[in-house]
């Protein structure tokens, strides 16, 4: 448990917003890029196919270097009264209580408990709910140190959406990056970030299309913004590039006639354009996803493609062609 000095100190980072970091880049910079806070330019891209801006933040909690690693779903109450049970898709938070069950909205007043990475828990409260483009719910997740002084857990005033489960927040690590199907926990996902990102541009891990369940279409596309080409949670890429994401359901479509940078599974990249260059050229993950015949077509495993704009396409947007891009996603 945090002593209350730090749980203080947590609380008056979140409320000071410039305290809130990023994960780290490949050169361990942290990365706080322009496009992580949502501005109209951000919103309108996540209702539409096209252009969108990539960025390396898994997610827009973090506590003065302390990951909110997930919220526990024991021991939640809604304005004083107990909660049975808890799920999350598209109504929201849905809280079952003896007297009925609410959703969406009727979630706030929810009072729940913060699982923090150093093994510290943090007390939350759901203060507002709005419903976002798409039909997403998104909520205002405050904590609190002292239960009476409450500040955002996301950067500014950005809204959170609920997701079931929990995210790996490590680096270097085989599978870190990724998903954790946790049934005693839910992420809050401040807009903006990787996370909330994708369920913006329509791949909400609990929505169906055509008979797909989105989850992993989801986690691919989180791997994809980060630039997560080795599915370790290691980021390849520089906050804010315009990059052209797409799949074989429709729900993203190809608009752009760019080149082709990488195929996407939930696990990482299938492949990757052997004309990009990274700083760490000799890296061996790099090297084997190069090392493969061809690029950037939905064959078995493959879940979304994205495309970069190469120096043949900038100016001219001619069909595209494997240039070599010297920076980064």
């Amino acid at each position: 448990m945090h002593n209350a000095s730090c749980l203080v100190s947590l609380v008056a980072a979140v409320a000071a917003a410039a305290c809130i970091v990023g994960d780290q880049d490949e050169a361990g910079v942290d990365e706080a890029g322009v496009d992580e806070e949502v501005g109209t330019t951000e919103q309108a891209l996540a209702a539409s196919n096209g252009v969108n801006l990539n960025g390396v933040n898994l997610n827009g909690v973090n506590l003065n270097g302390v990951n909110l690693n997930g919220v526990n779903l024991n021991g939640v109450n809604l304005n004083g009264t107990a909660v049975t049970g808890v799920s999350v898709g598209a109504n929201g938070l849905t809280l079952v209580k003896s007297s009925g069950t609410v959703s969406g909205a009727g979630a706030v007043g929810a009072r729940l408990t913060g699982q923090l990475s150093n093994g510290g828990t943090l007390q939350l409260k759901i203060q507002a709910a709005s419903l976002l483009p798409g039909n997403v719910w998104g909520y205002r997740v405050e904590a609190t140190s002292n239960g009476t002084t409450w500040a955002n857990i996301c950067p500014v005033d950005t809204l959170a959406i609920a997701i079931a489960g929990r995210w790996d927040y490590r680096s270097n690590v085989a599978g870190a990056g990724g998903w954790i199907s946790d049934a005693t926990s839910l992420t809050f996902a401040c807009r903006g970030f990787a996370i909330a990102k994708c369920v913006e541009w329509g791949y909400a891990p609990w929505k169906t299309v055509a008979g797909v369940l989105l989850r992993d279409h989801h986690q691919a596309c989180v791997r994809l913004v980060r630039g997560d080409y080795c599915g370790n949670g290691a980021t390849w890429t520089q906050d804010g590039t315009p990059i052209n994401l797409y799949d074989a359901l429709g729900v993203q479509t190809d608009t752009m006639v760019w080149t082709i940078d990488a195929e996407w599974t939930a696990a990482g990249a299938n492949c990757l354009n052997k004309a990009r260059t990274f700083a760490k050229a000799d890296d061996a993950c790099i090297k084997a996803l190069k090392d493969k015949t061809s690029c950037g077509a939905f064959g078995t495993g493959v879940l979304l493609i994205d495309e970069y704009k190469s120096a043949t396409t900038m100016s001219s947007g001619a069909s595209s062609s494997a240039t070599s891009f010297s920076a980064n996603h």
